[in-house]
């Protein structure tokens, strides 16, 4: 296949079936805009839709259908164009002639002053992502790591990852379907109980549905807040409503505890059950921040290392052990991992450089008795490999990192060690996104190589506030539960 012969086309999904795109030809960037047949151009496509969803596409020729590998690196920055085309089109849409919500007016200039009316009147709102969202956290950053810290100060940010960031191969037919997937060096972030429940995938949808309907809650809804934009209002309206259902429903669960305050599991009805399963889950992966370091869409797998569960910030001699030579084995212990000279040379070398500041963070359950997986942003480090072409993020070297830190080039918090990993096997990762469990994300660098370290703003809320839109309202109303975050 010839790059003359192909055109990389970055498009736009819209509920109104157009098709926005550019379409990338060396030296040359055109913007198209097109409807369902891609024979056939239209003078203009509408930007006002709710969700614009963004996706690398190569078209090519059945002549060009080839083995050939395309070089990812001949693609230029194409995550910092595709993040400036979202921040350029976000628009949501908000229904005009809803007064209220969750007891807020809504009523504006724009307003529809007919409630009788069955075609509902939409206006379009801006979805803002802002520049900064904790001073205090970029001044953690400025101290841990000065030039990372600058890259941070100019220009940060993050964005729904609404498409799978892969080529589609078009040789007469689509061969995957768009849709909301995660992408290596990018994130996926645990979405809170409530949201997932809202998603129409949950099994529990249509109950939320039900009861947002029901009088039982518009009576007892919040009337506090008169001052919210309608898409905060709107959040806000099935957050609370979920919130409620589901602290009814765990409630009615606990009172079938017996005398000894267990939960007989065989007594819980189907519904009953699948919440207490839901709960379990999203107790043990509350707020995750996951980087993904590996995905293969066909295989259906996918490795995922939460960056935001800092285990240590100092190296025993114990923990330096479990660090570079992983757990101990089945047999003979880590000692006998250190057999050989050099392997006790790099342990020695590797406590020297360490052992008093080193960020080390528990990456999830898997395979915690390996070494750990040492991620930094350093391309020339020796022994580094760049977990996805493009990203700057890159995983490895860690003799050449101890030899940096020991000689100065280096600090020892320019690097992050994570001791396990999350596995996925047979899609669930993207089944997990379908369900509303995890939110993919991409983002600029500085986010996931950054510190965890006692963070006046956690990550998670960081990521979803500079995302803005709905998942920035989802990580304020996630604050209000907490009183150990200012």
């Amino acid at each position: 296949m010839t790059p003359s012969r192909s055109l990389f086309v970055l498009a736009a999904l819209s509920p109104a079936s157009a098709f926005e795109f550019a379409v990338f030809i060396p030296g040359i960037n055109i913007s198209l805009h097109r409807n369902k047949n891609p024979c056939r151009p239209v003078p203009s496509a509408s930007r006002s839709s709710k969700h614009h969803h963004y996706t690398p596409v190569l078209f090519m020729t059945k002549e060009d259908d080839e083995d050939e590998e395309i070089d990812p690196n001949s693609l230029g920055d194409w995550r910092t164009f595709r993040m400036n085309l979202v921040t350029a089109s976000s628009t949501i849409e908000v229904a005009s002639d809803v007064t209220s919500i969750d007891g807020i007016t809504l009523t504006d200039e724009e307003t529809s002053s007919s409630s009788s009316s069955k075609n509902l009147s939409m206006k379009t709102e801006t979805v803002s992502r802002p520049k900064s969202v904790s001073r205090r956290n970029e001044e953690i950053l400025m101290a841990q790591n000065e030039l990372l810290g600058e890259e941070y100060l100019k220009g940060v940010w993050a964005h729904e990852s609404a498409v799978p960031l892969m080529f589609f191969l078009f040789t007469g037919a689509l061969k995957h379907n768009i849709s909301e997937q995660p992408e290596v060096g990018g994130l996926v972030c645990r979405m809170p109980l409530e949201a997932e429940l809202n998603n129409p995938s949950s099994i529990l949808y249509k109950r939320l549905q039900a009861f947002l309907e029901s009088d039982k809650y518009r009576s007892t809804r919040d009337k506090s807040s008169d001052s919210l934009s309608p898409l905060a209002a709107k959040t806000a309206f099935w957050y609370r409503g979920a919130e409620q259902l589901l602290k009814n429903d765990l409630e009615d669960i606990s009172m079938m505890a017996n005398k000894n305050g267990k939960i007989e599991v065989e007594k819980l009805g189907r519904t009953s059950l699948e919440l207490l399963q839901l709960y379990i889950d999203y107790q043990q992966t509350w707020q995750h921040v996951c980087l993904v370091v590996e995905k293969d869409g066909l295989m259906g797998i996918a490795k995922t290392i939460a960056i935001n569960r800092p285990m240590a910030f100092k190296l025993s001699e114990s923990l330096g052990r479990l660090v570079l030579l992983g757990a101990f084995l089945a047999t003979g212990g880590v000692e006998k991992r250190e057999r050989t000279g050099v392997e006790t040379q790099l342990l020695v070398k590797f406590l020297a450089a360490f052992e008093n500041e080193c960020g080390v963070y528990v990456g999830g359950p898997h395979k915690m008795e390996e070494p750990a997986k040492m991620i930094h942003g350093i391309s020339d480090l020796p022994g580094a490999v760049e977990i996805s072409p493009g990203t700057g993020i890159f995983m490895g070297g860690v003799e050449a990192a101890c030899d940096g830190v020991l000689s100065g080039k280096y600090k020892p918090l320019d690097f992050r060690f994570f001791i396990g990993h999350t596995s996925y096997v047979g899609g669930e990762l993207d089944r997990a996104v379908e369900l509303g469990k995890y939110q993919p994300v991409a983002c600029s660098r500085p986010l996931v190589l950054k510190q965890c370290i006692q963070l006046p703003k956690p990550l998670w809320h960081e990521v979803l506030e500079f995302c803005g839109g709905e998942l920035k309202e989802i990580s304020k109303l996630e604050l209000m539960k907490r009183d150990d975050v200012q």
